[in-house]
């Protein structure tokens, strides 16, 4: 079966994306606009060994090249 995928803002250190992958959801990326959580979420997924979002972490300064 097919996953469905979460675009998730405001991730924090990542806590509550822990949580949707653990009940079949994907995280396909990441939006956090404080640093340091962005960089905690970064370390603790690859210490957990869990593959990186299929479209990477950004941060509020990412913002400007997405296109609606």
């Amino acid at each position: 079966m097919k996953k469905i995928k979460l675009y998730s803002f405001f991730s924090g250190c990542g806590l509550l994306d822990l949580g949707m992958e653990e009940a079949g959801f994907d995280i396909a990326m990441v939006s956090e606009k404080y640093e340091p959580f962005l960089e905690a979420y970064k370390y603790s997924r690859k210490k957990m060994k869990i593959k990186e979002p299929e479209h990477g972490y950004f941060n509020a300064v990412s913002y400007t090249h997405l296109t609606l």
